[in-house]
C-alpha cells in the first residue's frame, strides 16, 4: 500500500542525521559530534539493530520523521517517481536452475505502478514463466 508519493522518494546519503546516543536529542549541525547519517554509517549504526519503531524515540521513528519533514530534508528528491509521474514499470528476469537433465526455468517478474488523477497509487504484478523444451527425436525413419 502506497499512500503518498513522498514514501517513494529516494533517500540521499548525508541528509538525515541522528544523534547516536539519543535519537530524540536534535542535531544542530550535520558535523555535530555523535550526529551521523545511518545510510552513511552502514550496518554499524544503532538504527539498523532496532526491531521496532513503536517507541517514539526510536532511531527508525526519528529517521522516518526527519526524512519526511520537508524543512529538515530539503534535498530529498526522487530520481524515478515524482508527483508528475503517472506510470512506472519495473521488471526483473529470474532464472531458476534445474538439475542437469532438465532445462532452466525463466520467469519475467513485472510490476506496473500507476498514479491516478486523484493521487491514488496502485500496483499490478505479473509473472510469466517459461522452460525451454528440449528437442527430442520421436521417430527414427
Amino acid at each position: 500500500f502506497l499512500s503518498d508519493v513522498r514514501y517513494l522518494m529516494a533517500p540521499i546519503r548525508g541528509t538525515v542525521y541522528i544523534n547516536k546516543e539519543n535519537p530524540c536529542r536534535p542535531c544542530g549541525e550535520w558535523s555535530a559530534h555523535k550526529c551521523t547519517d545511518p545510510l552513511e554509517d552502514g550496518p554499524n549504526h544503532p538504527m539498523w539493530q532496532e526491531k521496532s519503531i513503536k517507541d517514539t524515540c526510536s532511531f527508525r521513528a526519528q529517521w522516518i520523521k526527519r526524512f519526511l519533514d520537508d524543512k529538515q530534508t530539503r534535498d530529498r528528491e526522487s530520481t524515478f517517481f515524482t508527483p508528475e509521474t503517472t506510470e512506472l514499470s519495473i521488471a526483473a528476469l529470474v532464472i531458476t536452475p534445474q538439475m542437469a537433465s532438465l532445462p532452466d526455468l525463466t520467469t519475467l517478474v513485472t510490476v506496473k505502478i500507476t498514479r491516478g488523477q486523484n493521487g491514488a497509487i496502485s500496483a499490478s504484478p505479473a509473472l510469466v514463466s517459461i522452460s525451454e523444451t528440449p528437442v527430442v527425436k520421436w521417430c527414427s525413419w
